[in-house]
């Protein structure tokens, strides 16, 4: 069984200045593509159909379905 303590290997705070506004629906989820872009990360995963789901992608990140990113893992 997997604890909390073993993610925390894997994670790690990510700064973010709060800048960055791409979202003008929902101010609210900006710090979403901001973080991402921050940590250098490949795919944002979410639920949010409305705001983020419908963006696609962010200066590169692309931002998929917790069913598109398995999806994704299981591509050879």
């Amino acid at each position: 069984m997997t604890s909390f303590l073993d993610y925390l290997s894997v994670f790690r705070l990510v700064p973010i200045t709060g800048q960055r506004k791409v979202i003008a629906d929902d101010p609210n989820d900006d710090k979403v593509p901001e973080c991402a872009i921050e940590a250098r990360a490949m795919h944002i995963v979410t639920g949010d159909r409305r705001h983020l789901l419908s963006l696609g992608s962010y200066q590169g990140v692309q931002i998929v379905s917790s069913t598109e990113r398995v999806a994704l893992l299981a591509r050879p």
